[in-house]
């Protein structure tokens, strides 16, 4: 095996806990004036959230409350349900109890 892909292999495995270790560094602000980000996902073409996006929308709700962030940015285009993925992830917060005008699309 040659040193480029070695070292590739090795930036690749220790990502994730790379990512981990940063997560858990960073905490919201004592405020509450944090924004938690949605990356969107798919949406199929009945309207319906794919299960990772309903577990990326639930865990972004979670961390409203336990982190003390306020606000959700949830994103995502248009990829063949009858509406954005970002309109989708909204809505889906906003039947969990989350309030209007804290969503940010």
């Amino acid at each position: 095996m040659n040193l480029v892909a070695a070292g590739l292999l090795l930036l690749v495995g220790l990502a994730p806990a790379w990512l981990h270790y940063y997560g858990r560094r960073c905490t919201a602000s004592s405020g509450g004036a944090g924004v938690v980000v949605v990356p969107g996902c798919r949406v199929y073409g009945n309207g319906e959230l794919s299960p990772a996006f309903r577990r990326r929308v639930e865990a972004a709700l979670r961390l409203t409350t336990s982190r003390g962030y306020r606000q959700l940015l949830i994103s995502g285009g248009k990829t063949g349900g009858p509406c954005s993925e970002a309109r989708a992830g909204a809505d889906y917060a906003l039947e969990l109890g989350f309030e209007q005008d804290l969503l940010l699309l």
